[in-house]
This record gives structure tokens, sequence and C-alpha cells, in this order.
């Protein structure tokens, strides 16, 4: 069976860049464990059932998850039994049509995504919600600022526009016509309303329910780490990750985030 990681944390945070990190890292360890890793965003239903059932702006909530299949496919990795992903692309703001990754079957799986704390349902309806933090070996929460993570999402909306080259999917053409001080100001008003909304209500409470919590400064480093101090199994695993997390260097422009040394506590 795989050692299973949760990253969860907001949008815009740099959860990618984290998961990309430590697999990378934990894969250079002496005993050269396999690593993967893959985004819980597969599991969002397509733009086309969303904008059916009027959901469409709610996407990241709880609602916009199949949470029956995301369920599913976590009980089979933990298995060590081998599941195909969907693929979701952030450029064209759904899920790819007929693509998917295969997963499972690998020492360590990194699970990143907004929900990876959260409660979900079970596929018969039968009993209470699983928490999904159950279902891990290890969790981190990646938090940061309000201010910087609408910063740093207005930030990736200007190089999604900049990589599209003029030609922006549907979901990003209300901006094409728009100078960047009107870009910064309708990004930052959607982020309010929708992003940070969906952090509030869904992501932050479920913060404590981490392992780990990665604080990071305005410049993207990592200025705090928190690790729960329960003495057992799960906090031997967390302290055995932290110098991969806390020492690892990566360049700005290549990964979006630097991770720089910090202290860490015990909570």
């Amino acid at each position: 069976m795989p050692f299973l990681i949760g990253i969860a944390g907001p949008v815009a945070v740099g959860k990618s860049t984290i998961a990309r990190v430590l697999g990378e890292l934990l894969s250079r360890r002496p005993a050269a464990p396999s690593t993967g890793s893959v985004t819980t965003d597969g599991f969002l239903y397509p733009n086309r059932i969303l904008e059916r059932r009027g959901i469409l702006d709610r996407k990241g909530f709880p609602e916009s998850y199949d949470q029956e299949a995301m369920l599913r496919f976590l009980t089979a990795a933990r298995a060590g039994r081998q599941v195909r992903v969907p693929v979701y692309s952030h450029e064209h703001y759904d899920v790819v049509p007929g693509r998917s990754v295969t997963v499972g079957r690998e020492d360590i799986l990194i699970v990143e995504g907004l929900n990876v704390l959260q409660s979900c349902r079970r596929p018969d309806d039968r009993g209470p919600a699983v928490d999904l933090n159950d279902l891990f070996d290890l969790t981190l929460y990646v938090d940061a600022e309000f201010d910087d993570l609408r910063r740093w999402y207005v930030a990736r909306l200007r190089t999604l526009l900049r990589t599209a080259r003029g030609n922006p999917p549907a979901h990003l053409r209300r901006y094409a016509c728009l100078s960047a001080a009107e870009i910064a100001e309708e990004a930052t008003r959607r982020y309010r309303e929708i992003n940070e909304v969906n952090l509030v209500e869904n992501i932050q409470p479920t913060r404590e329910r981490a392992d780990v919590i990665v604080r990071k400064g305005s410049d993207h480093a990592v200025r705090e780490v928190l690790v729960r101090g329960s003495g057992d199994a799960t906090t031997s695993a967390a302290a055995s990750a932290l110098p991969a997390v806390v020492t690892a260097r990566t360049a700005r422009a290549a990964a979006g985030t630097q991770v720089s040394s910090c202290r860490a506590s015990v909570r």
C-alpha cells in the first residue's frame, strides 16, 4: 500500500508546487521510493454539468465535485490498486474529455486539492460522511494571508492570459479587452466573491485537521511550519517529511514558488 500524503489549502496558495517539490525530494531519499501526485480538480464535474445545475460560479465548492468518485479513488489508492483519475485543465477551466492519469501503485502518492481535508458522502449514502483526512497517512495545509492570496490569484490569471497569446479560452474572454488595472480589479472582485467565500466557509475550517500547517509569507517563502504534537506514527512521518519541505528551494521563474528555511514548532 502506498504512503498517502494530502495537501490542502486555498486557491492560488501554491499547493501544486509544494506537491511537486516534496515528491521530487522524497524520491531522492536513499531508498529511492517511487512517488506520484494527482489533484482532486479532476473530480470536478464538467462545466456542462455545472452549468446545467446553475453552479458554475461555485466551482471548487463541495457540491461541484463528484464526491462519490473521489472517495472511490482514495479508497482504491489506499488499498494499493491502480486507478484512473480525470485530468483537469486550468487553462481551459474544465475537465479534459477522454484524458486521465493512472496512479495508485507508487510507494508515495501525493494528493492535493481544496477539499483534501473535507468530509465526503459515502457512495451508498448510508452512514455518516467520511472525513477524507482519515484516509491519508500525512496531511498538510498550506496557509497564507488573504491579501497575498488575492495578489497571487491575479498574477496567475495574468500568466494564463499571456500564455493564451491573444486567443484566450471562453472563461477568460471577459478579460481580453481590459487594461492591466481593470484585469486586476475584476479578478480581485471575483476572488472575493467566489474563492474567498469558499475559503471561509469550507476550506479554512478544515485547517486544524492537518498534521502539518505550512505558513507562507508575501514572497511565497515558507515562514513557519506547525506540526501536530501527538507523538504517534503520523507525527513521526510528518517530522521525517519536514526537512524536504523546509529546506527545498525552487527557482521562482520555473515553479512560481520559493521554499526557504523556516522555524518549525509543535502544536
